[in-house]
């Protein structure tokens, strides 16, 4: 499956593009704690095979949605009961980063025709999703 098969497959299986919907359909718990890393606004976790989406509290809502976004695309691609996500961790850190992004990209601009849009910098950040992080993964979206 590709990318933008997985994020079809959610909001059409669903019905829905709202990410804390599709979280919840997961059964993920979402919980607000701020101990985290500096460097680290959201992270995911399993744990006696429950999903846990550990998020900074005082975030802007924009934003958090992004990160939510990135973290569901980290579940759906990435996990695997057979094989530990610390090791698919370190030796793919790059490219699981990059997937989780633009998981997240292409699932909160699903409904917009990105080849039509003359301003997108407006889009992305009325979306919540950071310039940079677009700027990383938009030659993979827009084709």
């Amino acid at each position: 499956m590709t990318i933008e098969d997985f994020v079809t497959h959610e909001i059409n299986e669903y019905q829905t593009d709202n990410v804390r919907e599709i979280i919840d359909y997961h059964d993920i718990s979402i919980e607000y704690n701020d101990q985290l890393n500096k460097a680290c606004d959201s992270s995911i976790f399993l744990f006696h095979q429950t999903a846990y989406i550990t998020i900074k509290s005082d975030l802007n809502p924009l934003y958090e949605n992004f990160l939510l976004a990135h973290e569901l695309g980290h579940y759906l691609m990435h996990y695997d009961e057979n094989i530990s996500f610390q090791f698919l961790l370190k030796t793919r850190k790059n490219s699981l980063e990059r997937e989780a992004n633009e998981f997240a990209c292409r699932f909160l601009l699903h409904d917009i025709d990105l080849k039509e849009i003359e301003n997108i910098d407006f889009i992305i950040k009325e979306r919540g999703i950071p310039i940079k992080i677009w700027r990383s993964v938009c030659e993979y979206i827009i084709i």
